[in-house]
């Protein structure tokens, strides 16, 4: 009897790690909490592809949010800039980081004021993928 529960647990395991691999992970999401008169918000997140293939981030939506958009900070001739991008191409095996900084969320227009440790979700909208929908939780 033991081994007859054990072997479908076994295979569950093995194909639960096998399936892990080959997806893209989305992790460590949070919100820059600001005062509530100030129509934006920066989100940051991890971004993980196990996938031998690119994946290409097209739009990101929440429906705390009227609008997202993607932005990378930069240093162009000793000014630091930020600049939208339409879409973000994460390579096979490659993380990205978004982060203060560098990559970034502008989530626009709160659609309620949360308060620190409020759980949002935003939903990540690929090329050729089906859209991954995570937490994103309100930090100082």
């Amino acid at each position: 009897m033991k081994k007859i529960f054990f072997i479908p647990l076994f295979l569950l395991v093995s194909f639960s790690t096998f399936a892990s691999e080959n997806q893209v992970i989305l992790s460590h999401g949070w919100i820059k909490q600001l005062p509530p008169v100030v129509p934006m918000r920066a989100g940051y997140f991890k971004i993980q592809n196990n996938r031998n293939q690119p994946v290409e981030i097209v739009s990101i939506s929440s429906p705390d949010f009227s609008k997202i958009e993607i932005h990378k900070t930069e240093q162009i001739n000793g000014v630091m800039k930020m600049t939208e991008l339409d879409n973000l191409t994460v390579p096979a095996k490659e993380n990205l980081a978004f982060e203060p900084g560098g990559l970034h969320l502008m989530m626009f227009d709160p659609a309620k004021t949360a308060k620190l440790d409020y759980k949002s979700s935003i939903t990540i909208h690929y090329r050729n993928l089906s859209p991954q929908t995570f937490p994103m939780v309100v930090k100082k």
